[in-house]
């Protein structure tokens, strides 16, 4: 079988360097320390089904790296990612649970130098996966697949030292792989860089109080519905814009005002009317001259 290595290249010297490994096993998913002198990584033992953490040292003096097993647990451990040079964050499986549907991966938090662990994100019913650290910052964002939604992603920021979660919305599916975060609309995905500052976060906490509901819903015979915005701060909020799509993702709508509601017909972009089913709409409003987009809605035509 051919198994997975991990090599370091060097690209002043211009040349690599195999990591130790064991033809028995799988090296996978490796992530530098700040200092770039430590390797996590996520190692497999194909036979038991097994993942385990090793770190991987370089050593100045023998100008070699130094392998050391981090974790043992009869399920999994694996995506290792540093946050400093001795703190790591890792998905782990539980060792006992009620069937995987209940409660799949958490992320915890280890320190290298004592061994402890404690749990950074451990929610029922999810699996909490592909963390990444924003430079700079005690945050990371890190990926929650709900085991009661179908398996779709949301996309969440976490202060390491505070626990403290922020749900970050966006207006599509999010798919993570480490650093990269993709939101898929229609026939192209974009590739978006996340960063959190404090002044985004309060704000985050403002706009969670801002909702655009859409009355009535579902849309019957009279082919009409009212989107309205729905806060305690509607002075500040100048804008209004929403963009309805089927389930494919293709947008059939999409209509902008400096008001505060906003009529549909039910109508798509050529001005006929939409089959009977079932819609997303995704509200921006723009506060304080900033637009902001709110979490998707569904709303249903039922003629």
């Amino acid at each position: 079988m051919l198994n997975n290595a991990i090599y370091v290249y060097d690209l002043r010297e211009k040349h690599y360097t195999r990591l130790p490994g064991d033809p028995r096993y799988e090296d996978y998913a490796p992530f530098f320390s700040p200092s770039g002198k430590k390797i996590a990584f996520t190692r497999r033992e194909n036979q038991n089904h097994t993942d385990e953490i090793f770190v991987a040292t370089w050593n100045e003096v023998t100008r070699s790296w130094v392998v050391q097993q981090i974790t043992k647990n009869n399920k999994a451990d694996w995506y290792p990612i540093f946050l400093t040079e001795n703190l790591i964050v890792y998905s782990k499986k539980p060792e006992w649970f009620w069937g995987d549907w209940l409660k799949d991966d958490d992320l915890v938090i280890m320190d290298l130098t004592t061994g402890s662990i404690r749990p950074l994100v451990d929610w029922w019913f999810s699996s909490e996966a592909d963390p990444y650290p924003l430079k700079g910052t005690d945050w990371l964002v890190f990926i929650s697949a709900s085991r009661l939604g179908a398996g779709k992603y949301k996309l969440y920021a976490i202060n390491y030292y505070k626990n403290e979660i922020i749900k970050i919305d966006f207006p599509r599916e999010v798919d993570c792989r480490g650093p990269a975060i993709f939101i898929r609309k229609n026939e192209f995905s974009r590739n978006v860089t996340a960063s959190l500052t404090a002044t985004d976060k309060e704000l985050q906490y403002e706009y969670e109080a801002i909702k655009v509901i859409s009355r009535p819903n579902p849309i019957r015979s009279e082919n009409t519905t009212t989107f309205s915005v729905v806060s305690d701060q509607n002075a500040s909020i100048t804008g209004l814009k929403i963009d309805v799509f089927d389930l494919t993702g293709k947008l059939v709508f999409s209509e902008e005002t400096s008001e505060l509601k906003l009529v549909w017909h039910g109508k798509d972009l050529t001005n006929s009317l939409l089959a009977n089913g079932v819609y997303i709409y995704v509200a921006h409003v723009k506060v304080n001259g900033k637009w902001i987009t709110l979490t998707p809605q569904k709303i249903v035509i039922l003629r």
